[in-house]
């Protein structure tokens, strides 16, 4: 019986391609997760805005940051702001998810294909794909 140390198994120039995109997905899918996290923190932000809006008087000025200042606007055309601006990072955010789910799946496939050919030889184990 062979160990499984000393089994060779040469790798072919389709299998090098297969292991540079399953390398160059992990790393891509690291990015969105980071940019996951980073949507979400925006999200709770402005979900805390939305209830300090709520809380703030009708006929007083709302401070509303625009990028470095602050602007004094009413608090109806700061709720439109802001509901605009939920709306927008939702999309982004629900974006974001779609990309992470097909870059796990891609993943999984790659990882399928390189175990099925190259076995115990190569170790593809990573937090976005499933345990051998």
């Amino acid at each position: 019986m062979a160990s499984a140390g000393s089994s060779k198994v040469s790798v072919t120039w389709e299998d090098q391609q297969n292991i540079n995109k399953f390398s160059n997905l992990y790393s891509r899918l690291g990015d969105i997760e980071q940019q996951l996290k980073e949507q979400k923190k925006l999200l709770d932000n402005l979900d805390d805005a939305s209830a300090e809006l709520m809380l703030a008087d009708d006929d007083e000025p709302v401070r509303m940051r625009v990028g470095e200042c602050f602007w004094g606007i009413d608090k109806t055309a700061a709720e439109e702001k802001l509901e605009a601006l939920t709306e927008e990072a939702q999309q982004h955010y629900r974006q974001l998810e779609q990309q992470m789910a097909d870059g796990q799946q891609q993943l999984g496939e790659l990882r399928t294909q390189l175990y099925a050919r190259l076995g115990d030889s190569i170790n593809l184990d990573t937090p976005y794909t499933e345990s051998k």
